[in-house]
């Protein structure tokens, strides 16, 4: 019965944390992100997004994926400022799949993270 009770308990703090890293879950002033778009600019990715309340957020995490499950920082963007809309330009993008998405960072500490947003860029041909 112990070990059944331990077992409810991880997969409802796994289910809980799963929510939070989709960009689905709650937080206190709910969903962050009015939109997020990513499209091709020359060899380089572009990236939009705005914030529904841009006196909560603190900062955003530029995040990247190579197969949309694994993300990494690449960038921090928007610290001192209080717009509610925001650019970024990924000059490091490699031809394939990219898969992107903007984590807020807000004053009482919460994170949200944006959808994911997918974007293919073909190389070159010589």
């Amino acid at each position: 019965m112990k070990a059944i009770l331990i077992i409810a308990v991880f997969a409802m703090s796994f289910t809980a944390t799963n929510a939070q890293s989709t960009g689905k879950g709650n937080t206190p002033s709910g969903q962050a992100f009015g939109y997020f778009r990513v499209h091709r600019q020359a060899s380089d990715v572009s990236l939009s997004w705005a914030v529904a309340n841009p006196s909560t957020v603190t900062c955003f995490t530029i995040e990247r994926s190579y197969d949309g499950s694994w993300f990494f920082e690449i960038d921090e963007v928007g610290c001192s400022s209080t717009e509610p809309t925001y650019k970024y330009r990924d000059t490091g993008a490699y031809p394939g799949y990219l898969f992107y998405r903007i984590v807020a960072h807000r004053q009482d500490g919460s994170t949200e993270n944006s959808p994911v947003e997918e974007i293919r860029i073909v190389s070159k041909k010589g």
